[in-house]
């Protein structure tokens, strides 16, 4: 996630409200804070503490519930956890996204192609931003599923490995190729209760790879509709060329 130093939720700031809420995240955890907590941490009038949460529940940011003394408290959802640890940005055209969703597509079938790659990529969703057809957008958030490469020396060892986030790393920074626009993340990823659509997935052996996501997923006969997406994938990254 990304957000703008100009963007402002109930006259504030949106980064000084983000770095309030990761104290309040620090202090608290899973405990829970009163709105006048908050209020506090912005040195802002204790009578615009309710109605700057409610606004940020409204934005899916917060939500209520009452703690073991019957107190109504407010805690981070998943996606405002998201928004704690996001990076301050400025916001693109939506064809400059475009352009980014496309080259990142094309990384995809060059990791497939280049057998080196411990990893492949099972598939990708798409959240956020780029759903809503906005004509600027901060970012364009990914949750990017890797896998081993099929095989008897495909290795046997957990998701949650040292050597597979390792791995995972290498492949991720060769799929983001220093893009600012790009956001990616693991799969699970606590954001995907938000609305998403599939973008890519991984065809059997042997086809060309964005067959699949062209038939089934949206957003590649979106990006540019004069471009056959099956042609070009089998032309440019046949398996073994």
């Amino acid at each position: 996630m990304k957000i703008s130093r100009e963007t402002h939720v109930g006259g504030v700031q949106l980064v000084r409200i983000t770095r309030a809420l990761a104290e309040l995240e620090e202090a608290w955890r899973r405990n829970g804070w009163a709105a006048r907590s908050l209020a506090r941490k912005l040195h802002a009038p204790p009578d615009m503490a309710f109605p700057l949460c409610r606004e940020l529940e409204e934005l899916g940011w917060l939500t209520q519930r009452r703690d073991i003394e019957d107190d109504m408290i407010w805690v981070l959802t998943d996606r405002g956890k998201d928004l704690i640890s996001a990076r301050i940005g400025k916001p693109v055209r939506r064809a400059t996204g475009v352009r980014h969703l496309r080259q990142f597509l094309e990384r995809i079938l060059r990791v497939e192609r280049a057998r080196g790659w411990p990893l492949q990529v099972a598939s990708v969703e798409i959240f956020g931003d780029f759903l809503c057809r906005k004509d600027q957008i901060m970012d364009i958030e990914l949750v990017v599923d890797l896998e081993p490469r099929n095989g008897e020396d495909a290795p046997r060892y957990g998701r949650s490995s040292r050597r597979f986030r390792t791995q995972r790393d290498e492949v991720w920074d060769f799929l983001r190729d220093g893009s600012s626009v790009l956001t990616l993340y693991p799969n699970p990823h606590r954001g995907m209760t938000d609305p998403h659509k599939l973008l890519y997935m991984r065809a059997n052996q042997g086809l060309p790879l964005l067959t699949v996501a062209a038939k089934e997923c949206f957003p590649l006969e979106a990006l540019d509709p004069t471009m056959n997406w099956d042609e070009y994938a089998s032309r440019k990254y046949k398996r073994g060329a």
